[in-house]
């Protein structure tokens, strides 16, 4: 889905214009050449960098402090840095001023980011999302529950990652875990049984980083604030995998992905440099999707960075909120394009009231009344009913984790394509949000059923069919339709005697259930050599079945076999040409001749009397030589077809007639 990116420093919520809020005190810049020309040095006297014209300015604003935004060793993000000064300075001005600097790539305020809100205001229900009228959960944990191999960052407010119906779907670094036994929280030191030996073991750039990390304290324990009532990373970290079938407690998206907890805010808001910080992080600790359920209306170099790092480079799933201000105004980082944007839902998949929307929205999943994992201060783990596009986007990254425990092997663009396509129309109750709130709702059924390759086509065989004249026959091959909705259709194959190569003679459409060999011919009573077939099922996403059992077909070795595609250079025509199709009339198979003189894009399509696009026999660049396409009528009616050549600047247009 197209979107844009907007340059706005400003939240639009209800009908009020406010100016972003951004840290005191605190500048994200980019210096150019990865800051590799820095000599950075802090101290009592200042900040030096040995960039004069740098300095000068670090002398003229106070600057008290500069430090690398992201630890990790990553070349094309090492001259991030994070300056600070005091909290009364024109924070604008010193932006305009730095941005000036030839040294210097690209500055920005360190904008705050806010947490969506989950109100908690509703009646009691169960939670609906996963019925057989929404997400479909219950089939779709029949093809998989989701796998502990597969890690969901969550990028948050912090997790109580000591409830229980979290702990265990906690991830554990292996790389810190001393003594291995995969223990969640084993804090303290070895001689006590614990993993922190204040020693950076995996060498990640973070000290005994345990189940991650804490950006927002900066410690090893990504727990939320004994003060944040929000509990807002908790709820989140419910919906996606919440431990399911123990007998407590909520069922999350996934049974068994494992959460990363990275801590980047607190309450309701986080600065752009902790969120940074930590989509850098999990990208580079091993998830296979994060979920940003925050967001603003500001446009981050910085952030974008990130997101483009974590989906271009590490192959990361993103998804995140479009917000909670029943605005079609872009938030980000929903509305960047690397980035799945959710909108909320009510129980009649209609918008929730407060959901944003817009063509930016991809997906948009339930979004109110639902039952999620709580934490209430002093210490105690609960649960919640809430809803928001904050809890809406948690179970796309939920759904995403469970694609990618069904095929590991898919990359992150096949997913988002698979959620994408596989949702449930909702604009026909959704009138005056037609278009604005993604392809649909999510559906964890169908979206699964799509990442499982086709069955093997059934009752493949061969009957021989007499050819127009004289006592020769063709080999016709015949299988029973496949069911899958999301079948494109079959890839046909062909080898001549055992010791030959196999090559793909002919694609066939879903509903065809039969193929003609035009290019094998035998005469009855000959059958000294043999042609060998096989075929299998492919679908929209390119899952194959398995092969069929091979067949094999007699026939005369005295000429009999053609090649499907162009001779040798003798046989170079010296013109263009389309000839009439062989045989004509025809039922339900011909064969189009084609002479290609020299090189070309050629482009051979069939069409109804009337207009209508029926097929594409070739479109695409190829040598010269002569060729011939077979086409396959079989599904359907009889009446003239026309066939149309373009190659290079030659067009012709010839009839054939289909007689059933």
């Amino acid at each position: 889905m197209l979107k844009r990116v907007l340059f706005a420093v400003f939240i639009f919520c209800g009908s009020t214009f406010a100016q972003e809020t951004f840290k005191a005190g605190e500048i994200i810049v980019m210096f150019k050449n990865q800051g590799k020309n820095l000599a950075l040095t802090v101290n009592e006297k200042g900040v030096k960098t040995n960039l004069q014209s740098v300095d000068r300015l670090n002398s003229k604003y106070q600057c008290t402090d500069m430090y690398r935004l992201v630890k990790s060793p990553i070349s094309s993000i090492e001259g991030l840095y994070v300056l600070t000064f005091p909290k009364d300075k024109d924070m604008l001005k010193i932006r305009e001023d730095y941005a000036k600097d030839d040294n210097i790539e690209y500055v920005e305020l360190n904008y705050q980011l806010k947490i969506a809100t989950t109100p908690n205001d509703y009646y009691f229900s169960q939670q609906w999302n996963h019925d057989n009228s929404h997400l479909q959960s219950e089939s779709a944990w029949e093809l998989h529950k989701g796998s502990s191999n597969v890690i969901i960052g969550i990028n948050d407010t912090g997790i109580d990652w000591e409830h229980p119906d979290l702990k265990n779907n906690i991830w554990v670094n292996p790389g810190e875990d001393l003594d291995g036994d995969g223990v969640v929280g084993d804090f303290g030191l070895p001689t006590s049984g614990g993993d922190e030996n204040g020693i950076d073991d995996d060498g990640n750039g973070y000290i005994d980083d345990l189940i991650g990390w804490d950006f927002y304290s900066n410690d090893n324990n990504p727990m939320h604030s004994s003060t944040d009532g929000t509990a807002h990373g908790t709820k989140v970290s419910g919906m996606a995998s919440a431990v399911t079938n123990n007998s407590i407690g909520v069922a999350g998206v996934s049974w068994y992905c494992k959460l990363m907890p990275t801590r980047a805010g607190n309450h309701n808001y986080m600065y752009t440099s902790d969120a940074v910080s930590a989509i850098y992080y999990a990208a580079d600790n091993g998830v296979k999707v994060i979920n940003m359920s925050w967001g603003g209306n500001s446009l981050s170099t910085s952030l974008k960075n990130a997101l483009d790092y974590a989906y271009d480079t590490k192959g990361v799933v993103l998804t995140a909120a479009a917000m909670n201000a029943n605005s079609s105004s872009q938030w980000y980082p929903a509305a960047y394009n690397k980035v799945i944007a959710v909108a909320a839902l009510n129980q009649d998949d209609t918008k929730k009231s407060n959901s944003n929307y817009g063509s930016w929205v991809d997906v948009s999943a339930p979004g109110i009344n639902l039952w999620t994992t709580n934490w209430q201060y002093p210490n105690t783990h609960t649960y919640i009913q809430t809803g928001a596009t904050s809890i809406a986007s948690p179970q796309v990254a939920g759904l995403a984790g469970l694609v990618f425990s069904m095929d590991p092997s898919l990359s992150n663009s096949t997913v988002r394509s698979l959620i994408e396509d596989n949702t449930d129309y909702i604009d026909d109750v959704n009138p005056s949000y037609a278009g604005l709130l993604g392809s649909g709702r999510i559906n964890s059924y169908k979206t699964l059923a799509a990442v499982a390759p086709p069955a093997v086509p059934q009752n493949f065989h061969i009957v021989s069919v007499p050819a127009n004249n004289g006592p020769y026959e063709h080999p016709k091959l015949m299988w029973n339709a496949n069911s899958e909705a999301d079948l494109s259709g079959y890839k046909i194959e062909r080898k001549i005697n055992s010791s030959g190569s196999w090559i793909t003679i002919h694609t066939a459409s879903p509903g065809e259930t039969e193929y003609l060999d035009l290019d094998i011919t035998r005469e009855r009573g000959m059958n000294d050599s043999k042609a060998y077939y096989r075929m299998r099922a492919y679908d929209t996403v390119d899952l194959y079945s398995a092969y069929t059992p091979t067949q094999s077909y007699s026939f005369s070795g005295d000429a009999s076999f053609k090649p499907p595609a162009h001779y040798t250079k003798k046989d170079i025509p010296d013109e263009f040409a389309l000839l009439q199709n062989y045989p004509n009339p025809f039922n339900p198979q011909t064969r189009i001749a084609v002479d290609l003189p020299k090189a070309s894009h050629v482009v051979l399509k069939v069409y109804s009397i009337s207009g209508e696009d029926i097929a594409t026999l070739v479109n695409g660049q190829l040598e010269a030589g002569k060729y011939n396409f077979t086409f396959n009528a079989g599904h359907l009616p009889s009446g003239i077809y026309l066939y149309r050549l373009k190659a290079g600047n030659y067009e012709a247009v010839k009839r054939m007639l289909l007689v059933k």
